[in-house]
């Protein structure tokens, strides 16, 4: 599947073309469907946090079948205006749903675990919820979550009240009966010079290394690498910062992260940066992380207001980075562009390979706003797109060859 990704996305970027467009069934106007997408296989999960509106938000399953994708189910968590779907992991049979305004002030936020059942995916209730411990620096927990590749270690941003050291990145990890309720993770990993840790998160796939962004606020942004100890996860501070050599206090740096499978490569989102928005790529040095500014800019010399950055996918040999507001002739409607690695390595360029856009785009869809990539198959989500006449009740898009 690697081999057939390359070949598809990295060296004949022209044969991808949009395989489906999902909606949810009940949607209703803004519902913000497609504000975070998950995809594992042929599952891909959409959610939609419902943020103006409240409501319980809903994180919708769609299960390939034949050449259509239906929906299988339809996960909700335990309240209302906890903004579930606010972002959303799957891998290993296991959905992971962010709820960043669940709950009371004594426990800020939660993760909702869903693990699929052996007849397949059904509206079934949440089988463990995680919290954090008790603190206002640790409030909305679930602004960002990612699992790892075997589905045992889930990571959740909690980005805090805001401030100096606030903000962290907590740490689950599944126990050997299976998931529970719990608000002890297995570990906290924190920067005193971080503000608002936890924004974006991302972890290798065999889960030893995780970046979080730390959009800061009267500062510049910074990407923190933790990696895993021999020992295992433990509570402790970054290995590594990492920023932009020319970045500024409003390009928003750190919006977005991603860290391939390996953990060798990083990339970070900057939309504010520039005319268009940057993706910024790290590589992991031959000794290991440590501080450093970027080894490539990845940009578009085009347009300008793009946002590029607002997402990102990070695979090998590739980068996916969603700009939700880039013009397709004279609408915003977004899109998102593809960078292939040259052969000596990352180097700045502001050429994509190539890019997409949905078919029936229209201006503030908000198309690139999220994105997420597996095997062949690409998800972007457009939570401003107008559905059946509701204004913003959101929708996402499959791409693959």
């Amino acid at each position: 599947m690697a081999v057939f990704l390359a070949g598809t996305w990295c060296f004949a970027f022209s044969q991808v073309r949009q395989l489906a467009e999902l909606t949810a069934s009940d949607g209703i106007g803004f519902d913000a469907f497609g504000s975070a997408v998950a995809a594992s296989g042929n599952t891909v999960v959409v959610g939609a946090p419902r943020p103006d509106v409240g409501g319980p938000g809903t994180a919708s399953v769609f299960v390939k079948s034949a050449n259509s994708w239906p929906q299988a189910a339809e996960l909700v968590g335990n309240g209302t205006y906890e903004e579930f779907g606010y972002s959303v992991a799957i891998s290993s049979g296991t959905i992971v749903v962010g709820a960043p305004h669940s709950g009371s002030a004594a426990h800020p936020g939660a993760v909702y675990v869903f693990v699929k059942p052996p007849g397949g995916w059904s509206s079934q209730p949440p089988t463990a919820v995680l919290k954090a411990p008790t603190s206002p620096d640790e409030a909305l927990l679930g602004d960002s979550v990612s699992i790892s590749a075997d589905g045992t270690t889930i990571i959740a941003g909690a980005e805090g009240i805001g401030g100096p050291g606030t903000g962290a990145v907590y740490v689950f990890e599944k126990p050997a009966g299976g998931w529970v309720d719990t608000s002890e993770p297995t570990a906290t990993l924190s920067s005193t010079a971080a503000w608002a840790l936890g924004n974006a998160v991302a972890i290798s796939s065999d889960g030893s290394t995780v970046v979080s962004g730390s959009i800061g606020q009267d500062q510049k942004g910074v990407a923190y690498v933790f990696t895993k100890p021999q020992g295992g996860w433990q509570s402790e501070g970054p290995v590594a910062a990492l920023a932009g050599s020319d970045e500024s206090f409003v390009d928003a740096f750190a919006t977005a992260v991603a860290i391939d499978a390996k953990g060798d490569t990083v990339a970070v989102g900057s939309p504010g940066h520039g005319s268009a928005g940057t993706a910024y790529v790290f590589v992991r040095p031959v000794g290991g992380w440590q501080n450093a500014a970027q080894n490539a800019e990845l940009t578009v010399s085009s347009q300008t207001h793009l946002g590029l950055g607002a997402s990102l996918v990070a695979t090998k040999g590739l980068i996916l980075a969603g700009a939700s507001g880039a013009f397709i002739g004279h609408q915003r409607i977004g899109a998102v562009f593809g960078y292939i690695e040259p052969p000596h390595g990352w180097a700045n360029t502001s050429q994509p390979r190539g890019s997409v856009t949905s078919s029936d785009g229209a201006s503030g869809d908000g198309f690139g706003w999220a994105v997420a990539l597996s095997g062949n198959l690409a998800v972007v989500g457009a939570p401003g797109h107008e559905v059946n006449g509701n204004v913003q009740q959101g929708a996402a898009y499959i791409f693959g060859p």
